[in-house]
């Protein structure tokens, strides 16, 4: 039986639906996997019999989250911010991690997992962290905008097998102070976590580039993808 992946949306429109970037959608059925798509916002009631349905969760990219989360106020205009997706999202985490189901987060998903575990970002990169590379080059999708470096002895690694690895990026936000969770396995070349681990779950890994916009190009994206599916697809038959 395939695994069921539930996936949280990447936006809302002007009329209240929940929209999912397509990529994401194709990138799990790819690696064999069903998806289903969560709502924007639920109750804890709905959200939790929606968890139950899924044998893993996938975090998506978007907006920035509410930095309040992290104990500091907003800084700069360039913020667009949705607090009840914070909620929600915050809510599937925590079920997912009581359950120990698999979870992968992708650019805000990962970063949502470092700030829900502790962590805090960068509002801005450019003009927080002066001197790093060009993070926000939202031109960049199958096309890479920069490599980054694979820590040996990371699961990353040890799955890819590569010393580094080409990657595109779309967010201006990022990791500042690491959650005490969370576990390095990539840096981009300016030095900034562009790839985390939680060795307490089974699996529990984000990156900040996307690998659902490059996985019809580069297979290494394929293959980081089906690693998460194949975590769900253990949970599905009870391998742990």
């Amino acid at each position: 039986m395939k695994p069921t992946i539930g996936v949280v949306p990447s936006w809302q429109d002007e009329d209240g639906n929940a929209v999912l970037t397509p990529n994401y959608r194709d990138v799990l059925e790819a690696c064999g996997a069903k998806v289903e798509v969560f709502p924007w916002a639920a109750p804890a009631a709905l959200a939790a019999d929606i968890c139950n349905h899924c044998d893993g969760v996938m975090f998506t990219g978007g907006h920035d989250i509410d930095p309040r989360r992290y104990g500091e106020e907003r800084y700069g205009t360039k913020g667009l911010y949705a607090l009840d997706r914070d909620e929600f999202e915050e809510f599937v985490l925590m079920n997912c991690l009581a359950h120990d189901k698999p979870v992968f987060g992708i650019c805000r998903g990962m970063q949502l997992l470092n700030v829900l575990l502790g962590g805090s970002l960068y509002q801005d990169l450019e003009e927080q962290r002066p001197g790093s590379l060009h993070h926000p080059d939202w031109d960049s999708f199958e096309r890479p905008s920069h490599e980054v470096m694979l820590i040996p002895g990371s699961p990353l690694k040890d799955l890819l097998g590569f010393a580094r690895l080409a990657v595109n990026s779309r967010h201006h936000q990022g990791v500042k102070h690491l959650s005490k969770e969370l576990v390095p396995m990539a840096y981009a070349t300016d030095g900034l976590v562009e790839s985390v681990y939680s060795p307490e779950y089974r699996f529990l890994w984000g990156v900040q580039w996307h690998p659902e916009s490059m996985f019809r190009v580069r297979p290494a994206q394929l293959a980081l993808v089906h690693r998460f599916v194949d975590a769900c697809q253990d949970f599905n038959e009870g391998e742990y």
